[in-house]
């Protein structure tokens, strides 16, 4: 097939004269991509795909030039931009096209100076946006760090490459670099077929009654499906940008000898239980147990495929009902289920699953879902070259395309886990809580299979608690309780700061208060009641649990509430701000004293889906809980 369809072309709204290229059809990816750029300008940057190679030995700039070069003659991809055609985005193709190839010259600087400018490099590289109908979309700089020495930084944009392309594009690299230096020439000869004629075959391949089929599965599979209701630090219309920070925990080689050989017994691979124990924390910081991520596929399926740069990657979205009452392994089995029934219909273009689904887009929110999980199957490898070799430089900088990432990774006979967050969104702090709680949860599943998967990681791994009298780590005695502490703070100064309000102690005791006085008039009162509210980290719930201790009921969560207590949530069209859902009606309760340091501070039996035990948002995650004393630390 000639990829060269029709030429020439004018852009709808400002016109631009592209005669000068082949204009193709793009792929529902490219559009799609291309889309969310124009809405969101930050996102152009956030979807720059950057990486980095150490080159070590004689180097022949000239030659490195020139390889670049070869490689962007032989794919089509490394030549293209997307711009408005005829109203609808299109594929600009050059016919040739020469990359620069600027040097920056460290050889004067520090070892440890020279590796932070070659990050800052690096980062500066991420940042820059590309005029996306200007081809090519991809910049080179080659840092000298000393004579035997260079990082050659490359940066091209998600649209026209992915992961997989990287590997192609480094492995071409290389073939020219030998082909140029031992011959004279690249040698890298001419693809069968191009980005441009796979998009016309998979079009062939997803039309008709096939995708008829695919869009009744995934219907079926995600309808229903809510956001989650993510612990942000910040709230998403004013937080939610294209910087991006990491953190990362490690599995040991033991444990991760161990999850392989739990994944062998459930049926399921290694990616299937990682993933479970990722869903079930976020089961456990949201409250829910209908949980839905994303996850990336190589979208490769025709094998001419394998060896060109382009965007092929597709996303499948993972949805697994979790049984939070149940151990492990019959979690792991859901995740398998729900694992095998995504990527035996990944043909399903992401862009077209969001259109036939049709639910309500919030821009501070990503399409589906928020949350992604990836495991690379083959981690970039050392290549050696005539008089050098060439080895992947690890790079610090992440950008934020959603706002978590968890990417699992091979760490020597270990996992690394790394977590990417959107800053505007979250605290570092959050973050590292909540890829530390994912490796808790992996351990104790390991530690006792049978133990509820709510109720992972197990209360084994917090410290015991300090003797009568023991300060904590504030400063405050053990025996204090949270009306004391509150009662020691300034009536006009900020104690609380959420997604959902920012409060002063005056403003969150008259939202406890008016609480604590619609729970008695329900006759909610005293120990032997238990007021349930949903774990969603916000304002309403720090207000609803001293609203609970004001009356000295006991509270917990959940999604319903017992027969004999009540269920609160903040609901701004009720009035008065408060949903208050209770059983049998009773006769409004006397007025009882505040709960006392000895009185139940928690009850952690199960009150339905979604319930589990406390959580709190300082300290550590899991927080260490004392039996029968007010608060958690």
């Amino acid at each position: 097939m000639s990829s060269s369809s029709y030429a020439g072309g004018v852009g709808s709204g400002e016109s631009r004269d592209y005669s000068d290229y082949f204009v193709l059809p793009a792929a529902p990816a490219q559009r799609s991509l291309w889309f969310v750029c124009q809405l969101n300008p930050s996102s152009n940057a956030a979807y720059n795909v950057v990486s980095a190679v150490r080159l070590t030995g004689e180097l022949d700039v000239v030659l490195l030039q020139q390889a670049v070069n070869a490689v962007v003659a032989r794919h089509e991809s490394l030549r293209t931009g997307v711009g408005l055609v005829d109203g609808d985005p299109h594929q600009l193709v050059l016919p040739e096209a020469l990359v620069s190839l600027p040097v920056i010259d460290c050889t004067g600087l520090p070892a440890d100076a020279v590796e932070e400018r070659v990050q800052s490099l690096a980062r500066e590289q991420a940042s820059a946006p590309f005029a996306l109908d200007v081809p090519p979309l991809l910049r080179l700089v080659l840092v000298r760090e000393a004579a035997d020495r260079h990082t050659l930084i490359v940066t091209i944009h998600h649209l026209v490459c992915d992961s997989w392309s990287m590997d192609v594009f480094y492995a071409d690299l290389a073939d020219a670099y030998r082909g140029l230096r031992e011959r004279g020439e690249a040698g890298l000869g001419e693809l069968a077929v191009q980005y441009a004629d796979y998009v016309g075959w998979l079009d062939e391949q997803v039309a008709g009654e096939r995708m008829d089929e695919l869009i009744a599965h995934w219907r079926r599979t995600l309808s229903g499906t809510a956001p989650l209701e993510l612990p942000v630090d910040r709230p998403r219309e004013q937080g939610r940008g294209g910087d991006g920070g990491r953190v990362e925990e490690r599995l040991d080689g033991a444990t991760t000898a161990a999850l392989e050989e739990l994944a062998k017994q459930s049926g399921g691979t290694l990616f299937m239980v990682l993933l479970t124990g990722f869903m079930a924390t976020l089961a456990r910081v949201t409250g829910q147990e209908d949980v839905v991520v994303g996850t990336p596929v190589a979208g490769r399926h025709h094998p001419d495929a394998e060896g060109l740069v382009g965007f092929f990657a597709n996303t499948l979205v993972l949805r697994a009902r979790l049984p939070l009452s149940g151990g492990f392994g019959t979690a792991a089995a859901v995740v398998r289920d729900a694992c095998v029934g995504a990527f035996s219909h990944d043909r399903m273009p992401f862009d077209r699953l969001v259109q036939e689904m049709r639910q309500t887009r919030a821009l501070e929110r990503n399409p589906l879902f928020d949350v992604m999980f990836s495991m690379p199957n083959t981690p970039p490898a050392e290549v050696g070259l005539p008089g050098l070799t060439m080895a992947p430089v690890e790079l610090t900088r992440a950008a934020a395309k959603f706002d978590l990432w968890l990417t699992v990774l091979p760490d020597g006979d270990g996992l690394r886990l790394q977590l990417d967050y959107d800053r505007g969104l979250y605290d570092e702090a959050t973050a590292a809580r909540i890829v530390e709680l994912h490796r808790l949860v992996l351990t104790d599943a390991l530690r006792d299979p049978a133990a509820p998967v709510g109720a992972l990681p197990l209360a084994a791994d917090a410290a015991p608690a300090p003797a009568t009298g023991e300060r904590d780590a504030a400063g405050s005695p053990a025996g204090t309780t949270v009306a004391e502490l509150l009662a020691r703070r300034p009536a006009d100064g900020v104690v609380l700061s959420s997604a959902d309000a920012v409060l002063t102690l005056g403003e969150l005791r008259e939202w406890a208060s008016d609480l604590a006085g619609r729970l008695r008039a329900e006759g909610i009162a005293g120990p032997g009641m238990r007021v349930t509210t949903p774990p969603v980290p916000s304002a309403a719930l720090v207000a609803v649990l001293l609203a609970v201790f004001e009356v000295g009921a006991v509270p917990a969560y959940g999604q319903r509430h017992d027969r004999a207590g009540a269920f609160v949530r903040r609901a701004e069209e009720e009035d008065g701000g408060w949903l208050i859902t209770t059983g049998p009606r009773f006769d409004p309760a006397e007025d009882t004293a505040p709960s006392g340091p000895d009185a139940p501070a928690w009850s952690a039996r199960d009150t339905g889906p979604g319930a589990r035990g406390p959580r709190c948002r300082t300290g550590r995650w899991p927080p260490r809980w004392r039996p029968s004393r007010t608060g958690c630390r």
